[in-house]
């Protein structure tokens, strides 16, 4: 994992445009996957958090935490992965990392919401540990959370 802002602005450009096909944006809809959103991201500086995961040197998947410029003490994680490194473990590294970098900067949970019919992403964040709030839960969308404070064990991560 790297920071958004560290990796090359061609390859954050080029991860979001192999991204931008229906497979991924039909979930992903925090943003536009452009590459000017890309430029704008490289570009960011505040209190939320945005970065990348790397395959053979290369980014493969973004990961994002948001809430805390807006004074949120939970962070809300977002991510996606680019359809040919489906699979390959990179979800679950976003998962590890957003839990880790949450848990550092003195969070207790880490939240995201998710389609209910996105049930391969449902089950990797169950398998990380989150749990549904059914209080906030629609029929629509799943928001879960996770405890920061014990996801080490659930989600493989070493101390």
């Amino acid at each position: 994992m790297m920071p958004f802002q560290s990796a090359e602005l061609d390859d954050c450009i080029g991860l979001f445009v192999r991204a931008n096909v229906p497979a991924v944006v039909e979930f992903f809809r925090a943003f536009e996957l452009s590459g000017a959103q890309a430029i704008k991201l490289h570009q960011y500086v505040g209190l939320d958090e945005y970065f990348v995961a790397m395959l053979a040197k290369r980014p493969v998947g973004f990961g994002m935490l948001r809430g805390w410029d807006e004074g949120y003490a939970i962070p809300s994680l977002g991510l996606f992965v680019e359809p040919g490194s489906q699979g390959k473990g990179v979800g679950r590294a976003i998962v590890r990392h957003g839990a880790s970098r949450s848990r550092l900067r003195g969070a207790s949970r880490l939240r995201l919401t998710v389609d209910s019919v996105n049930q391969d992403a449902i089950g990797l964040y169950q398998t990380c540990g989150f749990q549904s709030d059914s209080l906030q839960s629609s029929d629509a969308i799943e928001v879960m959370y996770l405890d920061v404070k014990a996801s080490d064990q659930l989600i493989g991560e070493t101390k």
